[in-house]
């Protein structure tokens, strides 16, 4: 999801590249690293380059690694993070090749065996699949005549392998992004046919144009592209002027232009651009010194916030948001750095810029933070939340044969992406629709934030606190209730319900009821008094209180 803007390649190091909203919407993950981190494409020219990497601290402040950067081949363009948060991938545009790492338990990288991969001509951007199983590369020096899409299969230790071409039908293809549903890729190009490819992804991963093979833009070139989380707008920078265009995503994932069909900024030229992890802003960079932002209105339509914009470096040829949808990146001589608060508006941190290495382009953020996780194992749905969100995990039956789970912000919950493991299907990037034939047992856990978890479903489940003050919400049936190590809050609803409240802490509140059909035999253990006192305690048939066996659910 990272592009150029120059059909000279000597020059393309140091014009606009960026990351795409993909790198926050495909930000899916089950690791146990427990915060994320950036990685940023520092190109010398012609030099070997190298790849800078900053753990993302307290308040969003990025701090180096070490060691603070590690070697790339020549002229490393774009990165991108696999969504298992394991393996990140960068483009060499001057060497035609892609160098592959491994990330370490505190977010530091490792070449892989080997350290890169062919490449077709000049490899730009690069996007990779959901599902973590495919990676995409534009070639952006090839032309109409050649293939210039390169498709490759990642494997079990998350290297990648080259499986072959497609062509655009186009000339230089800049960028890529791949819609949340895993089902459409996107191709902005430049020069000649300028415009959107659009192909749809088959079940394998392969491309298959669309018909129309692609959506037309009014600009001299096609520069970046993104899509928003819920999959349904996609938005393109014209790299050569002041213009983002954008598109209604329809049926089968065709792109068609909004009315109006494009916004402007006020000075040239617009480059990277990313949407936040809630869809309601954009956020585009401006090489003449600024960072653009644009409220996501009604049928997401762009909307300048006030103000329109906010003082960057300059130069600035990357960008990338964290997955809680607090911070903002963006490369200039070296990191600039935003905090994004009410509505969605950046101010800068302190300090407002971090050293990287010599010619920073482009920038990714590891998704661990952001990602929850869906699948079915044999007759039970599991479902994790992810590391450093507030998620809000909701399951929900539409249909007798499914199931579906959802992580959408709510009140004081930030919710996240949810990932699709087996047995499930992406909707979107914070949707999954699993299989519930068979199923039989829901098991949700919390992480380390104060989470809430629903089940409105009549299956019964077991749900599981975690650290932070979480909120946890039965179903209809029998469920049962474990509370972390901190002061959570308990809600039964129907059936007769177990709640577990022996954690050392006074509990908010134990409700075994709250349904409209309460059980008559519904359980509650709980702390020795003072803890849990019987002021917090509704609805429980049986009270046992008893000394705490552990002080947290494993997992």
């Amino acid at each position: 999801m990272f592009g150029l803007g120059s059909r000279s390649r000597k020059n393309r190091s140091r014009v606009s590249l960026g990351v795409a909203g993909a790198v926050a919407l495909l930000a899916f993950a089950t690791s146990a690293q427990a915060a994320p981190y950036a990685y940023v494409a520092n190109s010398d020219g012609d030099m070997p380059g190298n790849v800078s990497q900053f753990n993302v601290g307290a308040g969003g402040l990025l701090a180096p690694l070490s060691p603070a950067t590690v070697a790339a081949g020549s002229g490393p363009q774009g990165v991108a993070v696999n969504p298992d948060g394991k393996s990140v991938y960068v483009t060499n545009l001057q060497e035609d090749t892609l160098s592959q790492y491994a990330v370490g338990s505190v977010g530091e990288l490792s070449p892989m065996n080997p350290a890169t991969v062919g490449a077709d001509p000049g490899p730009a951007g690069l996007a990779v699949s959901p599902n973590g199983k495919v990676v995409y590369v534009a070639a952006s020096s090839t032309d109409r005549v050649q293939e210039n899409v390169t498709v490759y299969d990642v494997q079990s230790d998350g290297s990648i392998k080259p499986r072959g071409n497609v062509k655009t039908h186009g000339q230089d293809p800049q960028a890529v992004a791949v819609n949340p549903d895993g089902k459409s890729l996107y191709v902005a190009q430049c020069c000649m046919d300028h415009g959107v490819a659009q192909f749809d992804i088959t079940s394998n991963g392969g491309l298959v144009p669309k018909a129309p093979a692609w959506a037309h833009i009014s600009g001299l070139a096609a520069g970046q592209v993104t899509v928003s989380p819920n999959g349904k707008n996609v938005y393109v920078t014209s790299y050569v002027g002041s213009t983002i265009y954008q598109f209604s995503v329809g049926a089968g994932g065709k792109l068609s232009p909004k009315t109006p069909a494009s916004v402007q900024t006020a000075t040239c030229c617009v480059g990277a651009l990313v949407v936040s992890p809630d869809g309601k802003s954009l956020y585009v960079q401006n090489s003449g010194g600024f960072v653009y932002q644009f409220n996501v209105g009604a049928g997401g339509k762009l909307v300048p916030k006030n103000p329109a914009r906010v003082a960057s470096g300059g130069g600035s040829l990357g960008i990338a948001v964290t997955p809680d949808g607090k911070s903002l990146y963006v490369t200039t001589t070296g990191v600039d750095q935003f905090d994004i608060g009410a509505g969605g508006k950046l101010s800068s941190k302190t300090p407002a810029t971090v050293p990287a290495g010599s010619g920073p382009l482009g920038i990714a953020v590891n998704p661990i933070g952001g990602p929850a996780s869906a699948t079915v194992s044999g007759k039970t749905l599991v479902v994790t939340a992810g590391i450093g969100n507030k998620d809000n995990l909701v399951v929900t039956r539409p249909l007798p044969g499914s199931l579906r789970v959802t992580n959408l912000a709510s009140g004081p919950y930030t919710g996240s992406a949810v990932m699709a493991g087996a047995g499930c299907a992406q909707v979107d990037s914070q949707t999954a629709k699993c299989n519930a034939n068979g199923v039989n047992l829901i098991r949700v856990s919390s992480h380390d934030e104060a989470d809430k978890v629903t089940n409105s479903t009549g299956i019964k489940s077991s749900l599981y606190g975690e650290k932070g003050a979480d909120t946890l919400i039965g179903g209809t049936n029998a469920d049962t209730l474990v509370g972390g190590p901190d002061a959570d809050a308990f809600k039964g609803m129907n059936g007769n319900d177990q709640l577990f409240a022996v954690d050392l802490t006074s509990d908010t509140s134990i409700n075994c009821d709250g349904g409209n059909a309460p059980g008559s035999a519904d359980r509650a253990e709980l702390d020795l008094l003072p803890r849990d006192p019987n002021s917090v305690v509704h609805g429980c048939e049986t009270k046992v209180r008893k000394q705490p066996v552990h002080l947290a659910h494993a997992g």
